[in-house]
């Protein structure tokens, strides 16, 4: 199932790594192991999700485990989507 903003994900995602293309983005992907993201690139994608989708993400899942998987980054996502637009 390809969700709306997943492009839109995507760019945000490339936009806080090094030399990322979004066709190399997929749901097996990892931003720790595949792309080299340290702590700063995430915290750099979390505000940049929370200004672009206007949403805040809680304490609870900002835990490097909920954040590096692309799939649960993108079910995190569409959870805080579905809290603003039912």
């Amino acid at each position: 199932m390809e969700y709306l903003f997943e492009d839109q994900l995507k760019g945000i995602i490339s936009s806080c790594g090094n030399d990322i293309n979004i066709n190399m983005i997929n749901r097996e992907t990892d931003l720790v192991k595949d792309f080299g993201f340290s702590s700063l690139n995430m915290v750099q994608l979390v505000v940049k999700l929370e200004e672009e989708f206007d949403i805040i993400i809680e304490d609870d899942y900002l835990l490097i485990e909920k954040l590096s998987p692309y799939e649960s980054l993108l079910k995190l996502l569409k959870y805080h989507i579905d809290k603003i637009i039912p």
